[in-house]
């Protein structure tokens, strides 16, 4: 999928709204200065995902959330496990290095955070673009890559080829947690997109 420089910018800045939402939001829970940078993204095949995050065989942690309205997919915040563990950390005010693995608390504080980060960007592309999305709560996952993968394709049936893969740094000072945030729409939606991105343009 070739864009135009123009599909490119608004890409940037649909990724810099979701970012601007999802500081402001986790600032206020955590009562502390959040920043988090989209410093790029891309458009790629979705079996690409493994590659993205480590390879097939990464453990990883996931927040699915799966939405419908004028589009419909999954938008979805991994981390690498050593990221997610750091969060937790940093979450429940523990010091760095303290979880070695996830408990229930661990991680109904990364989903929080995930429903948080996901909802942000659901609404920035539904405010920037003009459409109506409706989000689900947020499921929860820790696994291989690969297995996400194919989990994410069995349930979008194969219809999606292609995801906008936001790449995310999470900088709570000084701690930093680089995580990944993606949309993967469904075939018909991609197209929704991206003709909405040209009726920016035309704007």
């Amino acid at each position: 999928m070739k864009l135009s420089e123009f599909e490119k910018d608004v890409l940037r800045e649909i990724g810099n709204m979701g970012a601007s939402y999802s500081a402001n939001s986790l600032s206020e829970i955590m009562n502390k200065k959040v920043e988090i940078r989209v410093p790029d993204f891309d458009v790629l095949p979705l079996e690409e995902f493994p590659n993205v995050v480590g390879g097939g065989e990464e453990i990883v942690a996931g927040i699915l959330v799966k939405f419908n309205g004028d589009i419909s997919g999954y938008l979805m915040l991994f981390y690498q496990l050593k990221y997610a563990l750091n969060l937790a950390d940093l979450l429940l005010g523990k010091e760095f290095g303290t979880t070695k693995e996830l408990d229930e608390m661990d991680i109904s504080a990364i989903q929080e955070v995930g429903n948080i980060m996901a909802s942000s960007f659901a609404n920035a592309i539904a405010d920037f673009l003009k459409l109506k999305i409706t989000p689900t709560p947020p499921a929860f996952t820790v696994d291989m890559a690969g297995a996400l993968l194919n989990y994410l394709v069995a349930e979008l049936g194969q219809t999606a080829e292609k995801a906008i893969f936001f790449y995310t740094d999470f900088i709570i000072p000084p701690n930093e947690i680089l995580g990944h945030l993606f949309l993967s729409p469904d075939e018909k939606s991609l197209k929704v997109i991206f003709d909405k991105i040209k009726e920016v343009m035309i704007e």
